[in-house]
């Protein structure tokens, strides 16, 4: 038995706070335990991180990396040291995890609320993390399901198919025709103006159709990417 709770809240977190500044636009925030991946979709300007200073400790402000890519559908991302632990020991995320509870990674904050999906191997977990969400001062249980016997494994995979869904069933068919047919083997076995006839779609349909669909996947996995780049880094300090 696997059991997923999907819940938002209201309280006293600094993401939740510095997600206010960029009014309705939705934040995504990943967690390693090591670093804080947060992912913004638009720039980030000098307005943002003042206000970010009245919310996190300067020193750790001044330490954020912060990445913006895409020059024109722009998207930042700030990689920082993990708070959960070490600054915020009593946050709801600790105590969800210390209660047995899976958080399901990003935690999303859009409109002055934190959306959450904790995963339970069992009810006495869902106990549990219950008595935990409900000591916030407001928190709105939006779901609780059961994954069934093999919920655990499908649980890992829960976001594959929210990123899949972001793809057109075109971009789908140029996807996986590219990939069949060789075009990422190195060298290429075939040319895109070959995957295009083989479409029956022009040329610039399938280079527009194979990068939308790459930049998708892509910008899904780059925060994991931060995560394991930064690793590296001060594996080799």
């Amino acid at each position: 038995m696997t059991i997923e709770i999907r819940f938002k809240a209201q309280h006293n977190c600094p993401f939740l706070e510095f997600s206010k500044s960029f009014g309705s636009r939705q934040i995504h925030s990943y967690c390693s335990r090591e670093f804080d991946v947060v992912l913004i979709p638009g720039s980030i300007s000098e307005k943002n991180i003042n206000f970010a200073r009245q919310v996190f400790p300067n020193d750790l402000v001044d330490n954020w990396r912060i990445k913006t890519t895409d020059e024109i559908n722009q998207t930042s991302y700030i990689i920082m040291e993990c708070v959960c632990e070490s600054l915020y020991e009593v946050s709801i995320t600790s105590r969800i995890q210390h209660a047995g509870g899976m958080l399901n990674y990003p935690i999303i904050y859009e409109n002055g609320w934190e959306y959450h999906k904790i995963i339970c191997v069992d009810r006495i977990v869902v106990s549990k993390v219950m008595s935990q969400i409900e000591t916030l001062p407001v928190y709105k249980i939006l779901s609780i399901d059961d994954l069934g016997p093999d919920g655990v494994f499908k649980s890992q995979y829960i976001s594959i198919p929210e990123i899949i869904s972001n793809l057109t069933h075109r971009q789908i068919d140029v996807l996986i025709q590219a990939y069949e047919q060789g075009y990422y083997e190195i060298p290429r076995n075939i040319r895109t103006q070959d995957l295009a006839d083989d479409l029956g779609i022009s040329r610039y349909g399938a280079e527009k159709n194979l990068r939308k669909a790459e930049n998708k996947l892509i910008k899904a996995i780059v925060p994991y990417l931060y995560f394991k780049l930064e690793q590296m880094k001060s594996q080799i300090k």
